[in-house]
């Protein structure tokens, strides 16, 4: 009779065990590990056996190699000059019509880029996204930036995504993407992944070189974004601060 209740309250842990994996889902990510760039001019941490590209004033991307419709995106200033998109291209239709091509680099295959929702401000618990969120357009150039909630195909595989996207109108003469930030992932695993993913997201560092070279402090300043001073009149020095 013991033998038979222990087996029996054995079953019972057993199906419950199992119910609540398949509720919460399976997070394939792993631990983190932090990556330092060659030339040292930005820092991130993954998952073991991601893959991490670097494009030096554009950014950086990062993807599970083992599922490539798993990552997160770090970019800005896409379609500069002659890659300059159409005047009017506002943050929907540009992933609804133009960022499926950019997603297709190295092979990839992306299609079906549909706006599912507007994404919170706060879901990305970063305070640069929620600056840019919340800034104004400044005067003479049209900046519009939203975050949104996505789906889309990515080699056969239907993903889920969220994504801020922010472009820059410059009256008429064209539309540039002045930033792509956001975290991927297979659909049916997306919210369990989002927390792994959004700290690597929120990872990314880059050194004050990069960042003062590559990205136009928040709020039109026309100096440099220092350590000690966010509108340094002059390039900071070699440990990022604008006064020695």
């Amino acid at each position: 009779m013991i033998l038979n209740r222990i087996a029996y309250w054995v079953f019972i842990f057993t199906i419950i065990v199992v119910l609540l994996n398949d509720c919460f889902g399976q997070n394939d990510i792993g631990y983190l590990n932090s990556y330092s760039s060659p030339d040292g001019y930005y820092t991130v941490s993954l998952p073991q056996g991601w893959k991490v590209d670097g494009f030096e004033c554009n950014g950086i991307t990062a993807r599970d190699n083992s599922n490539q419709a798993r990552g997160i995106s770090f970019l800005n200033r896409l379609h500069e000059g002659v890659f300059m998109l159409p005047s009017g291209v506002s943050p929907e239709s540009y992933l609804e019509n133009y960022m499926a091509q950019d997603f297709s680099l190295e092979g990839n295959d992306v299609s079906e880029m549909k706006l599912i929702s507007y994404e919170d401000p706060y879901f990305y618990n970063n305070k640069d996204i929620l600056s840019l969120l919340n800034e104004a357009s400044l005067a003479g150039i049209l900046y519009s930036t939203k975050a949104m909630r996505c789906s889309f195909i990515i080699n056969g595989i239907p993903a889920e995504g969220s994504f801020v996207v922010r472009t820059k109108d410059l009256l008429g003469y064209g539309t540039q993407i002045d930033g792509l930030f956001g975290i991927y992932a297979p659909a049916d695993q997306f919210n369990a992944d989002v927390p792994q993913l959004l700290e690597s997201f929120n990872s990314v560092q880059f050194n004050p070189s990069y960042r003062n070279i590559c990205i136009p402090p928040i709020g039109g300043c026309d100096g440099w974004n220092c350590n000690d001073d966010n509108c340094c009149s002059h390039q900071c020095d070699e440990h990022g601060n604008c006064n020695a």
